[in-house]
């Protein structure tokens, strides 16, 4: 069961959901958020974990980092 999730801004638009779950390794799912009329990135997607101290961990390492040349912006996700 999926407990935590992070909402992952600043995405390059090129980033698809496989290379974002590949990049928070121990995520166990990821989702771009796409623009509906166009089916293109809006620049940022979430990763779910299954526990919050991956969700944590993930978070502090990956802050900031770079990916494709855009600096990453990690935050907790609101639950709904």
């Amino acid at each position: 069961q999926v407990s935590t999730c992070l909402l992952v801004k600043q995405l390059p638009f090129s980033v698809t959901k496989d290379r974002l779950k590949k990049t928070f390794m121990k995520s166990v799912s990821a989702r771009i958020v796409l623009n509906p009329e166009t089916k293109i990135s809006r620049g940022f997607g979430f990763v779910e974990f299954e526990n919050e101290k991956d969700a944590t961990d993930a978070m502090n390492a990956m802050q900031g980092r770079d990916l494709d040349g855009r600096k990453m912006v990690i935050s907790a996700a609101l639950k709904k």
